[in-house]
């Protein structure tokens, strides 16, 4: 018996839908590596104020610290933990419903909503936004205006 033999075009449809969902997989697991690591500095950090008196220390008075340095520190921690999450839970939305672009991005979230549309519904936006989502895409992809 002979194997049957598969369309060029099949095969090269298969290692591109691979190919898309490993990046999809390599985005989603980059995002929840910030968020993890993000995540063990909060934890350490939060470790490090606490105040452990030594011996014949008051236990009632906290070590001096600048409240700038701490609103900063603050910040910055919360600020990584919040675009940690979002991100992590974008791109595992994007790698379970396998969407790579923004307008499939847009599509498949219409649908999900039960707003009926067809692929060549209106997606016109204005000069600006589709230079934003150009420039998106484009980082996105990797390429670069040369």
């Amino acid at each position: 018996m002979t194997a049957p033999s598969m369309n060029s075009t099949t095969i090269d449809d298969k290692k591109e839908y691979k190919k898309r969902r490993v990046l999809q997989m390599a985005r989603f697991y980059g995002a929840a590596a910030f968020t993890l690591i993000t995540m063990r500095l909060i934890s350490k950090a939060i470790k490090v104020r606490k105040y452990v008196p030594n011996m014949f220390q008051q236990n009632y008075k906290p070590p001096p610290f600048s409240q700038r340095n701490e609103a900063m520190s603050a910040l910055t921690f919360a600020s990584a933990a919040s675009i940690g999450t979002f991100s992590t839970s974008i791109y595992g939305f994007c790698w379970a419903f396998d969407i790579s672009t923004a307008s499939e991005f847009v599509f498949k979230t219409r649908e999900l909503m039960g707003v009926p549309q067809t692929v060549d519904s209106d997606t016109s936006m204005d000069e600006e936004t589709a230079r934003l989502t150009e420039q998106l895409q484009d980082l996105l992809s990797g390429e670069e205006d040369n």
